[in-house]
C-alpha cells in the first residue's frame, strides 16, 4: 500500500539521519548558545557526543556535576544513550544568579564551554505622588534591585536627561539607590519626573514616574504662556459701552483665592464682589468682567492672589483705546472642502503684531482680524450672525494678509464678514461681497466657482 511505503521512507529516512557513522571523527557539541535566563527558569542544556563514551559536564568552579540524586536535585546530568551518540542534558532547575558562569562539557581531551548569564529583571513601582515646599529641598527615591546592575537615568518634566553637571539638580548613588536631589524648589519644579531603567542584556525596560507637587505661595502669569508676570502693572486699553474682561492668571498649592479691588493712589478703596466676577474650573483663574458705560468706570483694578504660603497682585490700569478703522479690502483668494483663505487688510490703519506693545491710546496697532461665517439663508430670511461660525486671527506679519478659517463644512455657501482688532477693541464689520463656498474635495479660487456655476447651469437646462 502507499501509505506502508510512505511509513517505511520515513522510518528510513530517520535512520539515516540519526545512525551513527562509526567511522566518523570524535566530537563534542553543546546544543545551545549562550543567552541569558532569568531568576527561577529551569532550563535543560545539551551536549552531545560522537563516538565517545562518557563524558561530564563541569560546573563554573570546574567541579564536575554529578547525575541525580537525594544530593544533587535542582543542578545534575543525565545521560541518554541513542543511535547517534550520547546526549547529556545539564538540568538546571529554579536557576539562581549564582549559576552565572562558564559551563564546560568534557569528555577526554575534547571540551566546549557555554557561557551561562541568570538575571533579574528590575521591578519598580511604575507611580507615587510627593509633596515638596517651596524653597526647600527635595529627594526621590529610584531603587532597581536586578542582575545585572541596570542603567539608570533621570528625565525632568520636560523629558530631558538630568546631567551629572546640572547644579539643580543632583543625583545620588546610595548602593542601588539613584537618588534624584532637587535644590530650592520652586514652583517651576512642579511635575513628572521619570526614573527610567534599563538592563541590555535582558533586553528589559522599566520607569517609575514621580508625581511632584509644590506648596508654593501663588505667582502671577501670563495666561497664555504661563511664565511669571513680574510687572505688578499692566495697561489695558477698552472702549466705552463695552465689555472688558481682566483676567487674572495665578498658580498656587493650595489653589489661590483671589480678591478684586478698585485702586487708587496706592489704596484699595472699595471690594468688587458682584457677579461680574468668573472663575476657571480649575481655580487659577478669575476674570473681572468690566463693563465700561462710561469714563467714570476707568481707572485701577487690583487683583490679590492669596494662600496659606502668601499673596501677590497685579494692577490693571484700564484706559481708553482708540476704537481701529475696519478692513478695506475683503476677499477670498482660494477653498476647497473644509478651508476658505480670504486676503484681508486694512489699509488706513498702524498694523503690528501683539506682542510688539504699541501703546499710543489714540492710534493703537490693529494686531488681529476677526472674520465670521454664517450659513446662506435658503429662504428670504436675514442672516443669523448670533449663531455663526467666528475665527480669530493674530497678525505674525504684516505683510501676510492671507487668514484661513478651517474645519468647515464640505458643499456650503457662506456669508461672511470681518472686523480689525486692537488692544482696545473691534472695529465695525466689513461684509463680503457675494458667497464664500466649501467644495466636494477639488481646490478651487473665484474663478473656478464661478465656471462650476457656469457648468450647473448648463446641465440643469439640458435635463430640463
Amino acid at each position: 500500500m502507499w501509505w506502508q511505503l510512505t511509513v517505511t521512507l520515513v522510518i528510513g529516512l530517520s535512520c539515516a539521519v540519526w545512525s551513527q557513522d562509526e567511522n566518523a571523527e570524535p566530537s563534542l557539541d553543546i546544543m545551545a548558545r549562550s543567552t541569558p535566563y532569568e531568576v527561577g527558569e529551569t532550563k535543560a542544556i545539551f551536549c552531545k557526543l560522537i563516538n565517545l563514551e562518557d563524558g561530564d559536564w563541569l560546573n563554573p568552579a570546574g567541579d564536575v556535576v554529578g547525575t541525580r540524586s537525594a544530593k544533587n536535585k535542582r543542578i545534575f546530568v543525565e545521560k541518554k544513550k541513542e543511535v547517534s551518540g550520547l546526549l547529556m542534558p545539564l538540568i538546571i532547575n529554579k536557576m539562581e544568579i549564582t549559576d552565572s558562569g562558564n559551563w564546560t562539557c568534557r569528555s577526554g581531551d575534547l571540551a566546549e564551554t557555554i557561557y551561562i548569564l541568570v538575571g533579574r529583571k528590575v521591578v519598580m513601582k511604575a507611580r507615587e505622588t510627593q509633596y515638596g515646599n517651596e524653597g526647600k529641598t527635595a529627594r526621590f527615591d529610584c531603587e532597581p534591585d536586578g542582575f545585572p546592575e541596570p542603567v539608570v537615568q533621570w528625565y525632568k518634566p520636560d523629558r530631558q536627561p538630568i546631567e551629572e553637571h546640572d547644579k539643580k539638580y543632583v543625583v545620588h548613588t546610595k548602593g542601588r539607590n539613584r537618588q534624584l536631589e532637587i535644590k530650592n524648589v520652586n514652583h517651576m519644579d512642579t511635575g513628572e519626573y521619570v526614573c527610567k531603567v534599563t538592563q541590555k542584556t535582558l533586553s528589559h525596560y522599566t520607569d517609575k514616574t514621580v508625581t511632584f507637587i509644590v506648596n508654593h505661595s501663588p505667582v502671577i502669569v501670563n495666561p497664555e504662556t504661563q511664565e511669571e508676570n513680574t510687572a505688578s502693572t499692566e495697561e489695558v486699553f477698552t472702549l466705552l459701552d463695552r465689555v472688558k474682561n481682566l483676567t487674572c492668571n495665578a498658580v498656587a498649592y493650595p489653589l489661590p483665592d483671589f480678591k478684586w479691588t478698585k485702586h487708587k493712589n496706592g489704596y484699595d478703596y472699595e471690594e468688587i464682589k458682584d457677579d461680574t466676577v468668573a472663575y476657571s474650573e480649575g481655580g487659577l483663574t478669575s476674570v473681572l468682567q468690566l463693563r465700561v458705560f462710561n469714563e467714570s468706570y476707568l481707572g485701577q483694578y487690583k487683583c490679590t492672589a492669596s494662600n496659606t504660603h502668601g499673596h501677590k497682585f497685579i494692577i490693571f490700569d484700564v484706559r481708553l483705546g482708540n476704537k481701529p478703522n475696519p478692513p478695506d479690502v475683503f476677499a477670498v483668494v482660494e477653498s476647497n472642502s473644509s478651508s476658505i483663505s480670504f486676503n484681508v487688510t486694512c489699509s488706513s490703519c498702524l498694523l503690528g503684531r501683539l506682542d510688539q506693545g504699541y501703546s499710543d491710546p489714540q492710534n493703537l496697532a490693529v494686531t488681529g482680524y476677526k472674520i465670521q461665517l454664517t450659513m446662506k439663508p435658503t429662504e428670504a430670511k436675514p442672516d443669523d450672525w448670533d449663531a455663526a461660525l467666528t475665527f480669530s486671527f493674530d497678525i505674525e506679519d504684516v505683510e501676510d494678509t492671507i487668514f484661513t478659517p478651517t474645519n468647515l463644512t464640505s458643499s456650503s455657501v457662506f456669508h461672511a464678514r470681518a472686523c480689525s482688532v486692537n488692544q482696545a477693541g473691534e472695529s465695525e464689520w466689513f461684509y463680503l461681497e457675494g458667497d464664500a463656498v466649501t467644495s466636494l474635495g477639488i481646490t478651487q479660487t473665484p474663478a473656478s466657482i464661478q465656471h462650476l456655476y457656469v457648468i450647473a447651469a448648463f446641465l440643469f437646462s439640458l435635463y430640463y
